[in-house]
């Protein structure tokens, strides 16, 4: 049945899990405090971290190259991380390995931020709960 000038779909008022959790990732430490935690143990390049972020979240969070490039040039510059091509000759992939001041601010990072994490579980839990019962 074809909708009335005036209807609105139900689509044009959707919005996504990715719209409200992402808006919330971005206003807080997490894109640096997840880069932290993904070069924490090994060196990783940009599009490694992207694609693995992407997983973490079950797909519901995909990072744009253009947010996370500058992301890592800014924490390199503050001395967090530490860039190295893996070929001097002919740069191919930049791998980033953690400082020992990242590894401090990692810490800091992670600990500041468990209070929110903890909420933003929370509500999830309420929301499924009042929605499905």
């Amino acid at each position: 049945m074809p909708r009335k000038k005036n209807e609105k779909s139900f689509k044009e008022f959707e919005c996504t899990v990715k719209d409200i959790f992402l808006g919330e990732v971005k206003s807080k430490n997490i894109f640096p405090l997840l880069i932290l935690h993904l070069i924490a143990n090994e060196p990783r390049y940009g599009n490694k971290m992207i694609s693995k972020i992407t997983e973490m979240s079950g797909n519901i969070m995909t990072v744009n190259p253009n947010t996370i490039y500058p992301l890592l040039k800014r924490m390199e510059e503050l001395g967090y991380i530490k860039g190295k091509w893996d070929k001097p000759k002919k740069p191919y992939k930049r791998y980033y390995s953690i400082t020992k001041q990242g590894f401090k601010q990692y810490k800091e990072i992670k600990e500041a931020q468990k209070p929110w994490m903890e909420k933003l579980e929370k509500a999830v839990r309420i929301f499924r709960k009042e929605i499905y019962g």
